[in-house]
Parts: C-alpha cells; sequence; structure tokens
C-alpha cells in the first residue's frame, strides 16, 4: 500500500503539470479564448498545490486518518467535477478511474471505503444528467465504474481480514513471547519487523545502543559479516521451508554473542504466506563453553604431540584408549589401529605377557612403576626403553586406567658402549704421543698419566696412586701461577698455552708449556685434563737463535750508519764544489742534487737510530727533510713560511725513500717558483685514506701553474722525477690551481715486488 505523503507528491506533480500546459498555453496563444474548463482546471490544480501545503502543517498530523479521508473526498470532487464539465471526454474519464482505483487501495478499512465510494458514484450520476457525454458510452462507463468500486471493495475486505488475523496472531502469541526468554521477530516479506517481544528489545539493545522499531528492516540489526547467512536463511522461509542456524554476532569487535536462530514461515488460513518468524536463543555461554573445552582438548592434543616422548593411556583392563603422536611413530601404528587394542595386539607374546602383567600389577596396587625393558616395533628392531608408568585414580578412588611415558635409550646405549670403546682409544693413542697427558680431580691429584709422563717428570705410576698433587711437580717460585692458573680453570675457563717451569722428581728443572681445559661431568666440573709439552730443546735453540739475531741486528745497523756517512761524505764534496761555482744556474743543479741526497741520507739516519730497521717513523722524517729544504734556500732573502702536518705513521724503506724524493722536490719547486714577491706558505701533510692508502699534500699560496698543466709533459728534472717516482709507485697525481697550486698525491706502501 502506497503511503500517505507519496501521495502528497503524485497530486503536487499533478498540480505543477496542469498549472504550467495551462499557463504556457494561454501565454503562446493569446488570440484564443479559453473556455471556462480550462480555469477550472487551473484552479484544481492552485487547490492541489494548496492541499501539499496544507499537509505539512503541524495540526493536520494531530487527526491523520480524518484529514486524509476529507482530503481524498475534496481531490475525488474535484476530479469528478472537471470531468463533467468537460463532457465526460476519455482522457478525463479514464484519468478519474485511475485516480479512483489508486484512493481506493489507500483506504485501510472498507467501510470507509464504501462511503467514500457511495458519494463519487452518487455525483458522477448527478453531473450525468446536466453534463452530456462526449466520445464515451455513459451507461458502460458508469457500470464498469460502479463493478471496478465492487472489485475494489472486496480487496478492501480480503485485506482486512488478513490483517485481523494477523492481529489475533500477533496478541495470541504476545502474551507468550514477552514473558519468554527467546529472541522473537515476526517480519514480512520484504524483511521488515512487524512485532518482537521485549526480551528481544532489550537483549539487542543492550549491544546495539540502538531502539529496535517496527517498520525498520530486520537486518540493520544483524552485523554485516553476518547478513549474507541470515538472509539466506529467511529466503529459505520465505519459500516455505523451515531453517535454523547458529550465528557469531560480533558488534563493534567487543560484544560478541552466539544466537541459535529458527526461522519459520507463517501461513494466512487460506495458505497465504503472510511472513517470517524469527525466534532466537542467546547460547553464548554454551558456546564459550564448548569453544573453551575445545581448545582445552586440542591445547592438550598439541602439547602431548609436541612432547617426543611416546605417551600412551590404558583403561583399568588394559585396552588403549588414546596416545600422542611420537607414541604412533614409535610403534609403528596409527592411532586408530592402537586405540581399543591391547598389548598382545601389538607386542610379540613374548614381551606382552611381561608388560601385561606389569600394568595388572600397577592396576591392583596403584602408585608408580619405572623399570627398563626391551620393546620391538613394528619394522622387527629392538629398542632399548624405560617405562615409566603411573595408575590415575577417578573419583570412586578406584584406578581408571594408566598413564605411561617410553623413554627411548637406544642410543644412550650406543653411546655407551661406543663411550668405552672411545675411551680405550684415547688412552691408547695418548700412551703413543711425546707429550705428557694428565688428568686431575678437584683438589689437583693426579688422576692419570700417559706412558711418556713417567719420563718426563720422574714419577711413575705408583706415585700418582698414592695421591700426587700436581703442585708437588712445581718449583716454590712457580706454585703460586699454577694455582691460580689450576683456580680459573676449575671455575670453567678454558686456558691457553701456558709456560711454566717443571720441578721433576729428582730435583731438576725443565721447561715446559701446558694448556688446560675443565673436566666436566652431567653438567659440572669434576677436574681438568692437560698436555704438557717439554721445550728443553726449544729454549735451547731460541737462545742460539736470539744471539745469532743480535749479530745481525748490530751489523745491520752499522751498514746504515756507514750508509749514512758516505752519502754525508758525498754531500760535503758537493758542497765544496758548490763553493767554486760563479754561475747560479749550475749552482742550483748542485743544491737540487745535495737536497736529494739529503733526503737518502735521512732515511739510513732514521734507521741507524730506530728499534726497527724496516719502518721509517714519517713524522719525523717529513719534518727534518722540509726544514732542511727550507734552510737551504731561503738564504736569497726570501721568507717562506713551510707548516707540516703528518700522522704518526711508519713506511717501509721501498716507500719512505721515493716519497722524500717527492716531497723535496715538490717543495723545493714550490720555493724556486711559486714566490716571485720572495715570501708565501708552504703546507705539507700525509694522511691515511680509506682502503690502506695514503694521501701526500703539497700546497702553496703562490702564483700557480699556468693551465692546462700535465705532469707527464713536465720539462724540469725535478717534475720529470716526480712523475717517474709516483709512477713506480702506481701513485695518483692530482694538481689544482686555485689561489696558489696544491698536488695531491695518492699511494699505497710499496713492497718493492709490485
Amino acid at each position: 500500500m502506497l503511503e500517505f505523503k507519496f501521495v502528497r507528491y503524485i497530486f503536487l506533480l499533478f498540480s505543477i503539470l496542469i498549472g504550467s500546459v495551462v499557463f504556457f498555453y494561454s501565454l503562446y496563444h493569446p488570440e484564443i479564448t479559453l473556455e471556462r474548463s480550462a480555469y477550472s482546471s487551473y484552479l484544481v490544480s492552485c487547490c492541489c498545490l494548496l492541499l501539499f501545503v496544507l499537509s505539512y502543517i503541524r495540526y493536520f498530523f494531530q487527526k491523520p486518518n480524518l484529514l486524509t479521508y476529507i482530503f481524498r473526498i475534496i481531490i475525488v470532487g474535484w476530479f469528478v467535477t472537471i470531468t463533467a464539465i468537460n463532457h465526460f471526454a476519455p482522457d478525463y474519464t479514464y484519468s478519474l478511474i485511475f485516480i479512483l482505483f489508486i484512493l481506493g487501495f489507500l483506504f485501510p478499512s472498507s467501510r470507509h471505503f464504501a462511503i467514500f465510494y457511495f458519494f463519487t458514484f452518487a455525483l458522477i450520476i448527478i453531473y450525468s444528467f446536466y453534463y452530456e457525454a462526449k466520445g464515451i458510452d455513459i451507461k458502460l462507463y458508469l457500470t464498469f465504474t460502479f463493478f471496478s468500486g465492487i472489485f475494489i471493495y472486496f480487496i478492501l475486505r480480503n485485506r482486512e481480514a488478513d490483517y485481523i488475523l494477523l492481529q489475533k496472531f500477533q496478541t495470541d502469541s504476545k502474551a507468550i513471547l514477552e514473558n519468554s526468554f527467546g529472541l522473537f521477530f515476526y517480519i514480512d516479506k520484504n524483511y521488515k519487523i512487524i512485532s518482537f517481544n521485549k526480551f528481544a528489545y532489550e537483549h539487542f539493545n543492550s549491544f546495539l545502543n540502538k531502539k529496535i522499531q517496527k517498520g525498520n528492516s530486520f537486518l540493520l540489526f544483524i552485523p554485516v559479516p553476518n547478513i549474507s547467512e541470515i538472509k539466506n536463511n529467511i529466503d529459505r522461509a520465505l519459500l516455505g521451508e523451515v531453517s535454523r542456524c547458529e550465528s557469531n554476532l560480533n558488534y563493534d569487535h567487543s560484544k560478541n554473542i552466539w544466537i541459535d536462530f529458527i526461522f519459520v514461515p507463517i501461513y494466512s488460513n487460506s495458505s497465504k504466506l503472510l511472513g517470517v518468524s524469527v525466534t532466537g536463543i542467546d547460547i553464548t555461554k554454551e558456546k564459550t563453553s564448548q569453544i573453551e573445552l575445545s581448545k582445552q582438548n586440542l591445547f592438550l592434543e598439541t602439547l602431548l604431540d609436541t612432547i617426543h616422548n611416546p605417551i600412551f593411556y590404558k583403561d583399568n583392563n588394559g585396552i588403549y584408549t588414546s596416545c600422542n603422536k611420537s607414541f604412533e611413530d614409535f610403534i609403528g601404528f596409527p592411532k586408530d589401529k592402537i586405540i581399543g587394542c591391547t598389548v598382545h595386539d601389538i607386542s610379540p607374546s613374548e614381551l606382552s605377557k611381561i608388560y601385561h602383567n606389569r600394568d595388572m600389577e600397577l592396576i591392583e596396587n596403584g602408585g608408580t612403576q619405572n623399570y627398563e625393558s626391551v620393546v620391538k616395533l613394528a619394522d622387527g628392531t629392538l629398542r632399548h626403553v624405560i617405562f615409566n608408568k603411573t595408575a590415575f585414580v577417578q573419583q570412586d578412588k578406584t584406578v581408571g586406567g594408566i598413564v605411561g611415558i617410553i623413554v627411548d635409550i637406544t642410543k644412550h646405549k650406543q653411546i655407551e658402549k661406543a663411550l668405552m670403546i672411545s675411551e680405550a682409544r684415547f688412552r691408547e693413542m695418548a700412551d703413543t704421543l711425546p707429550l705428557l697427558i694428565y688428568e686431575a680431580d678437584q683438589k689437583g691429584n693426579v688422576t692419570y698419566f700417559n706412558k711418556i709422563g713417567s719420563q718426563i717428570t720422574g714419577y711413575d705410576q705408583r706415585d700418582y696412586e698414592k695421591g700426587l698433587n700436581l703442585l708437588q711437580m712445581f718449583p716454590p717460585e712457580e706454585k703460586h701461577r699454577a694455582l691460580t692458573n689450576s683456580l680459573r680453570t676449575l671455575s670453567g675457563q678454558v686456558l691457553g698455552a701456558h709456560e711454566f717451569n717443571l720441578l721433576r722428581k729428582d730435583g731438576s728443572i725443565i721447561p715446559v708449556i701446558i694448556s688446560t681445559v675443565p673436566i666436566f661431568s652431567e653438567g659440572r666440573i669434576v677436574g681438568r685434563r692437560g698436555v704438557v709439552t717439554d721445550i728443553s730443546q726449544i729454549k735451547e735453540a731460541e737462545v742460539k737463535v736470539r744471539n745469532s739475531l743480535q749479530e745481525k741486528e748490530i751489523l745491520l745497523k752499522e751498514i746504515h750508519h756507514r750508509v749514512k756517512n758516505n752519502l754525508q761524505v758525498i754531500i760535503a764534496m758537493l758542497k765544496l764544489q758548490c763553493q767554486e761555482i760563479t754561475d747560479p744556474k749550475i749552482l742550483n743543479v748542485f743544491v737540487e742534487a745535495v737536497n736529494r741526497i739529503k733526503s737518502m741520507s735521512l732515511v739510513h739516519e732514521n734507521l741507524y737510530k730506530a728499534q726497527n730497521f724496516s719502518q721509517i717513523r714519517i713524522k719525523d722524517y717529513i719534518s727534518d727533510l722540509v726544514h732542511g729544504i727550507n734552510i737551504s734556500y731561503n738564504r736569497n732573502n726570501k721568507t717562506i713560511d713551510i707548516q707540516c702536518k703528518v700522522e704518526d705513521i711508519t713506511l717501509n724503506l721501498d716507500t719512505s725513500l721515493p716519497l722524500g724524493l717527492i716531497v723535496n722536490e715538490l717543495v723545493t719547486n714550490s720555493i724556486k717558483y711559486a714566490f716571485p714577491e720572495k715570501s708565501g706558505k708552504i703546507f705539507v701533510s700525509v694522511e691515511t685514506g680509506k682502503n690502506n692508502l695514503f694521501i701526500l699534500t703539497v700546497k702553496d699560496n703562490g702564483i700557480g701553474i699556468k693551465q692546462p698543466f700535465n705532469i707527464e709533459d713536465a720539462k724540469s728534472l725535478g717534475l720529470k722525477l716526480v712523475n717517474m717516482i709516483s709512477t713506480q709507485l702506481n701513485a695518483e697525481v692530482k694538481i689544482f690551481v686555485s689561489k696558489g697550486t696544491e698536488i695531491t698525491i695518492t699511494f699505497k706502501e710499496y713492497n718493492g715486488k709490485e
């Protein structure tokens, strides 16, 4: 049935349509005089619009049935009048019949419709005497209208009967359902709620904080994940089938309830489907208990299956009732073939009799059993095991069965046997070694010596059997250190090799190296084990090597000293020669040669002073070299400040000597050419870089090198020498010109073989 608000919108649309047609017709055809019927249509349109507006006034909602009834009579009266004024034209006549059908079905009561239709039919008959019909047969029209009203009347009577039956059903069931503790809803074919009981209202309101109202869709009160399931069951009921489902309704992820829903179709006396009754029982507690029990059972089964030891259960008749996964794997039978069987079914007869007798003894006396036995598996292999069985007591104080755990000790047996073989092999090997092997307890008493031990220490088997202590074999000055090491070993530390002097039985001293480790047994330290190496011959050879090395060091030191002296003689000779030279160019050549020889002489001088003859301390070497160059060239009234920043690193002779020559050439070149104004600064640095690289930087604030410049194309002897030495060192040379000249040389330590 159409709701009243939709009827209002229909007549609003009709009012606008009629008014617009008349208005635009008179606007575009002013020469045509409109008849009274057109103005009447215009007036009807205005009245419909006025009634639409008045229907929204609050007063009209206070008595909606009466006002709606009056509204329908006025509307149909106007349409009858319009139809008659237009001489019952077909368009108006058919529209009137359509309006009557619509308004007729909107009446909730057949009695009200009869009054309404009597008024309408009487009005049509009265008008038919005053207005002639055009285009239709008035008698046929009246007959059709009369029987249409009769048809609508009986339809309304039938609907009223259904409504009365529904009310009776609601009245009869409401008293029962209101006092029941189950949920009840009665819904129509469109899933809309017709009625519900008090318990359903309170129950859903507590979960939704939303009131249930008639006319709402039942699915609005169902969580989204459950809508499809509930809707399918309602649809099955609408097809005449009784359906049932258990739904877990989760509201806002915090309110979770389980409802057992039953959906039953409801029929009228004429077997017409009226709707569906939905009853529900809150089974949250039962479901929660069931889920918790299932979780506990699953947890226990999972827990037992994670235990590697086989576990089994038997009743008081010795029949298997359950077992874990390890027992299945161990025995070689699946669980379904074990449960319900006895030990006679899965074990050989000679063993099953023993197991059965033990089980009956435990069931009769109670308590526990622990014993070692043998199990023959399905594949015929024998396993050594330990049975741990316990009788469980029921509430009536009787033994209900046995719980047993099997510990497979086959590997332990094999290990024990292998350990005995290994120990025998160890003693045989220890006796063949040329080293002293010993074992001692926590007090330091010797418990084992190999054969060579007697030869090294002078003590025999009878001595340590009488209680020989390890501290007796150390001289007085060594006993404190030996005791400290033994305490560290007993605390769990594994000591490396330590050198000691060992006191033999005859009182002689021999140097030895002792390595000691703790001995563990069942997780605790029970003593210590060690290896003693006699290093008397090694010590003698060490003295000889040390003496020989000292002689070579003295000889090498003397060689560097003589090389340095020879270079100093050459430098002195060149300086004497410089005093006789008057040509500045030749004099510069000799000065440069002297500085190059000085850089080489400084290397040998540093080696002569150093403790290590293979490494040069670069910081001192570069500082001395730059200082000598500064003195040599600052005699020409030049005030040049040379600063050094060298990291404290050491390089070998093959790298230090070329590095000194490069520094000499670069600093000399800056002093000679970079400062025509007689003053300036030079900065020299050596630092370590990434990937074992070293970086030499020589920078000045002079006039700079003319660009472009390539060191490989240099014409001066000094830069040619720098390029040649850099190539020898596999060094990378970079030149930057900005407010002076900066040259960086990146190199690795040269080993003379690359």
